[in-house]
């Protein structure tokens, strides 16, 4: 069990969220003792003694709905734990609309301030200097406050339309090509060469795979760039109608040599939104690598001499001596020197089995460039950003307020609560019983079938073989059955197979079937399954033993909820808590 878990459960909670979209018309109304009212809730509006704002505004988003001690519970809080329990739960049949909104609020909220009264309580116990804890907060602002300095440098930043039309049109190519394939690359050569010479292609590969010196790669079929091998794409990317490849070296050690009898272009949608989105991100890193440029004129001085000698698969000084060097690689104003035993660990977080095998294998010098670039956008961005004062954006300052909160969260959860919650055996047993479905082997089948091309076909099938045909002698002889290679569906009489995972229109028709029915299943308009029940397993629960673990774990994480909700009732009692939501509705 996570703590993380725990705190999501708590969140979003067990009641019902709408199934439909919370609606932007509902109203949160608030009492009158919330401040500063005018603020922080934009769109504000007094009706009926009360503080009318829009529930789900992107202006009233700040506006404050509870204060626990010296934080405050905003609106945008509210809503994100209401669409976090609406997402998790859309899919149960839950209550519909408006009506499961208003019903979940309350519940929402009151789980919010129960965090926010643990972590006031871990604040004040002082698990914000845990050193992990510490750490984890530190780095995560560093990459909050990064990615804003990314955010504003691509913020204008579009497609290159012209790169768009190219990226999209290098993906619909389709070529109609002619292949022959060889083992030896001097007959490929020589092939290529006689009809470069004048030869006839298709004679010269006729002769070629007579004399076992080649294979014919069957008749000019459409291929797309996407689908063929990256060597063969790439010799054929500007190839016209008529042309004739060399030698291409295959994978597998092979060779070909391609003629293109044809080029076409064939609109795809998701290929143009592919190439949009390509462009798009080609064009922010081009953004960020100027921005990085410039930053490094202004704030760095790079010791180019020192990257360039720099030898971690040398023999001497050694990667142990470099990983503590403290010479510097770059020097930035105002800020800590990124020293070789930066860089050496920047390197070696590339590596996660270990140094040894790639220093052997020679695999480390060829990052180091990149490891460097890396290490000195993460100093000089985070330095510009905060030059900016990015960190006081609200957005920034919440995010890094939300993990604060669950970091401490985390750690008071682990240190305070997890040692106290213990299961006993007759404890998991009895969440056993009650939960037998939970612990079940899956309903499972063991299938054989034959494919018709009509629906009638199929149904004459049925009919002969419920009075007695047999099904290996119906196999053999019926006539209009979808070739082998043409099925969509396999069936393997030797394989067992779980009910979930089949199609859902297949597992339909299965439904209710016993050990030697006949079902027939419908997989398109010209692919008809007659369906042989060779052995239906019903589901069967598994034996305590064999889930006493996850058993184990399910009843803790229960115990752990529920401890952790009793804590914050009882500071909740004796705090300083403010609920200024009164109310939603229209």
């Amino acid at each position: 069990m996570t703590t993380s878990s725990i705190l999501l459960a708590l969140l979003v909670g067990a009641t019902a969220a709408p199934a439909g979209a919370p609606s932007a018309t509902m109203y949160a109304y608030l009492k009158p003792s919330v401040a500063p009212v005018p603020a922080a809730c934009k769109g504000s509006k007094a009706v009926a003694g009360l503080v009318q704002v829009p529930l789900f505004g992107e202006d009233s988003a700040a506006c404050p709905v509870a204060r626990v001690g010296d934080q405050t519970i905003t609106l945008i809080d509210l809503s994100e734990i209401l669409a976090a329990a609406h997402e998790s739960r859309e899919t149960e049949g839950a209550a519909a609309g408006q009506k499961g909104v208003e019903q979940q609020v309350g519940p929402a909220l009151d789980r919010l301030i129960q965090v926010r009264l643990v972590t006031e309580e871990a604040r004040e116990m002082g698990m914000g200097d845990v050193p992990e804890a510490k750490q984890a907060m530190a780095l995560f602002e560093e990459q909050v406050v990064r990615l804003a300095l990314e955010t504003q440098a691509t913020e204008g930043v579009r497609a290159d339309p012209a790169e768009v039309e190219r990226l999209y049109r290098d993906a619909i190519r389709e070529w109609k090509v002619r292949t022959v394939l060889f083992k030896k690359q001097a007959d490929a050569k020589a092939f290529a060469a006689g009809v470069k010479g004048g030869g006839d292609f298709e004679a010269l590969a006729k002769k070629a795979v007579a004399a076992a010196k080649a294979k014919d790669g069957g008749p000019s079929e459409w291929v797309f760039a996407r689908n063929v091998q990256v060597a063969i794409a790439h010799a054929l990317a500007k190839a016209r109608p008529g042309f004739l490849s060399g030698t291409i070296k295959l994978p597998d050690g092979g060779f070909a040599v391609v003629r293109v009898d044809d080029v076409r272009y064939v609109d795809d949608p998701k290929a143009k939104a592919s190439a949009q989105e390509a462009s798009l991100l080609r064009q922010q890193r081009i953004a960020l690598e100027k921005l990085l440029a410039d930053l490094a004129n202004r704030y760095a001085k790079i010791d180019d001499k020192l990257l360039a000698k720099l030898d971690w698969e040398a023999k001497k000084p050694g990667y142990a001596a470099l990983a503590k060097d403290t010479r510097p690689v770059a020097t930035i104003a105002g800020e800590k020197p990124i020293t070789v035993a930066d860089l050496s660990a920047e390197l070696t977080a590339t590596f996660f089995h270990g140094m040894e095998s790639p220093i052997k294998e020679k695999r480390v010098n060829k990052g180091k460039t990149e490891a460097f670039q890396k290490l000195l956008m993460k100093r000089l961005f985070e330095k510009e950003a905060r030059a900016r004062n990015l960190q006081d954006q609200p957005a920034v300052k919440r995010a890094v307020q939300d993990y604060r909160n669950a970091v401490l969260f985390a750690v008071f959860v682990e240190r305070v609560i997890v040692p106290s919650v213990k299961v006993s055996e007759a404890e998991a047993q009895v969440h056993y019983e009650k939960n037998k479905a939970k612990y079940s082997y899956p309903q499972m089948y063991k299938l054989d079938g034959i494919a018709f091309q009509t629906a009638k076909g199929a149904q004459s099938a049925v009919e002969r073989l419920r009075s007695g045909t047999d099904f290996q002698w119906m196999r053999a002889n019926a006539e209009g059955q979808v070739k082998l290679e043409e099925r969509t569906l396999s069936l393997d009489t030797a394989a067992v197979v779980i009910a979930s995972s089949l199609p859902a229109g297949l597992a339909k028709a299965l439904s209710g079937s016993v050990t030697g029915d006949y079902r027939i299943y419908a997989a398109s308009e010209k692919e008809f399954y007659v369906v042989r029940v060779v052995e239906n397993i019903p589901p069967k629960a598994q034996p305590y033993l064999e889930v006493r673990e996850p058993v184990a774990r399910a009843v803790q994480e229960e115990k752990t909820k529920q401890a952790v909700k009793e804590y914050a009732d009882k500071l909740r009692a004796a705090g300083d808590v403010e609920v200024y939501l009164a109310r939603i509705g229209t």
